[in-house]
């Protein structure tokens, strides 16, 4: 499918599903964050966060879409328990305290420890492997900066 005709695809997705969830933010309802085939639904209770998954499963079907059933988690970003695992269309989707979106650490915890510390790792293993780089004695300091 080309990139302009998915995206419209996704947009026509979430335009049938957002509508039974969403954070209601002072005067906005936020219902999802979508980039290109990474989508995240947004629900205040898990009955809503279930009907929004099983709404999204079903119109993505129409189009002869499919979800990624092993890349799905659920994670409660807010206060109150972890969420628990659930299972739709027999298939599990697993609880999670941490999740990995668009690069960066999404911890339950509220906290960002996790996702600066995976910075600063990415960060000291580009530096790590530029050391035949820096060593070099023929190269002008302004060409390895």
């Amino acid at each position: 499918m080309a990139p302009a005709l998915f995206c419209r695809a996704i947009d026509w997705i979430l335009e049938r599903t957002v509508q039974v969830a969403g954070i209601q933010v002072g005067d906005h309802l936020y219902t999802d964050l979508d980039y290109a085939d990474d989508v995240v639904l947004m629900a205040k209770e898990t009955d809503s966060l279930r009907a929004s998954l099983e709404q999204f499963h079903e119109n993505a079907g129409k189009l002869g879409l499919h979800l990624s059933w092993q890349k799905t988690k659920v994670q409660n970003l807010a206060f109150g328990d972890p969420e628990s695992d659930m299972t739709l269309y027999g298939n599990a989707v697993e609880g999670v305290t941490e999740f990995c979106y668009l690069g960066s650490i999404q911890s339950s915890s509220r906290r960002s420890r996790a996702d600066i510390l995976r910075c600063i790792g990415i960060a000291s293993s580009t530096m790590h492997s530029m050391q035949r780089i820096w060593r070099q004695h023929r190269l002008s300091l302004s060409t390895k900066l």
